[in-house]
């Protein structure tokens, strides 16, 4: 029989293919309706939210950040008549023997000033749980030390998806000063003198800037500068030194910039007098000297030096 079917074996096989490829595409359309159907039904959970979970984080270290640094001013000043408020920030441990009817808190109230708090940093995280890590710094005076002491204390809280915050443990000392740091040498080698037309717009921008009136300050400050003054916040300013990161002898030539460094000394009718720095950017304004901007960040040689050279 197969001999006898020679002539028309092409066709059967090409009729065969052609129904196992609509099958196929049947199958494949079937599967993809029941899919359809079921996401419809049970659709698939939304992808994480980013934002959102960076916002809960935040608002998590804000909330952890104002429980360590009451707790830890709570710690520092308990005394035997306030050691039970101590109960709402940790779970006690036995601090002496009972035996001994001398409590572990002296009996006058130590000093906290100063009292500030690190960002706190998630230490571990699930759906109930986070734990974090807090670094308080405070300056601490024993009722009979002749001073305060700067103290950095550490602090293991959790916090649980329903709840509140609450320390692991009795926070401890880590630290009694910051690590040191170093100096960036500054850019400024270059005197501004006082007969320059530069020394007279910064120290004009100054005064306006710090005592007022407002309008004076316009005079002194280009036209896309958005600086306006102060008020009456100082009575006074003088200036102690001022030096630029370039030569500013003359007048400034077309589009000349340059960055200033002025120290000052600001004082207040009631004998007030506070020192301060002020770095600028300055630039040409039509061919005079103006304030552009009050400098984030002084200009600098990139050079590191140890402190106080």
């Amino acid at each position: 029989m197969w001999d006898r079917t020679a002539a028309h074996r092409r066709w059967w096989i090409g009729a065969g293919a052609g129904a196992v490829l609509v099958v196929a595409v049947f199958l494949y359309g079937l599967v993809n309706m029941v899919g359809a159907a079921i996401r419809v039904v049970s659709p698939p959970p939304p992808p994480p939210d980013v934002l959102a979970t960076v916002a809960a984080h935040d608002n998590d270290a804000g909330l952890v950040a104002l429980f360590a640094k009451y707790c830890v001013k709570q710690l520092i000043t308990t005394t035997p008549d306030t050691v039970d408020a101590l109960k709402q920030c940790f779970t006690l441990p036995t601090l002496n023997d009972p035996a001994s009817q001398v409590s572990p808190f002296p009996t006058t109230a130590a000093t906290v000033t100063d009292l500030d708090v690190y960002t706190p940093q998630q230490t571990y995280h699930d759906a109930e749980l986070s734990m974090w890590s807090v670094l308080v710094a405070a300056s601490v005076k024993q009722f009979s030390a002749p001073a305060a002491v700067r103290q950095y204390f550490w602090l293991s809280v959790s916090l649980p998806a329903k709840g509140g915050p609450r320390a692991m443990l009795l926070p401890d000392v880590r630290a009694a000063s910051l690590p040191a740091g170093v100096d960036v040498e500054l850019a400024y080698n270059h005197k501004v003198t006082t007969s320059s037309p530069l020394y007279g717009v910064v120290s004009g921008f100054l005064n306006a800037y710090l005592t007022g009136p407002a309008a004076e300050v316009a005079k002194y400050v280009t036209a896309e500068s958005r600086l306006g003054s102060l008020g009456p916040l100082y009575s006074g300013v003088t200036i102690v030194s001022m030096t630029a990161d370039r030569p500013t002898d003359g007048p400034p030539t077309a589009d000349e910039q340059a960055d200033v460094l002025v120290t000052i000394i600001a004082t207040t009718t009631d004998g007030g007098r506070t020192p301060m720095q002020y770095p600028l950017h300055v630039a040409d304004a039509a061919g005079r000297w103006a304030v552009a901007s009050l400098a984030d960040t002084p200009a600098t040689t990139g050079r590191i030096l140890p402190p106080g050279r």
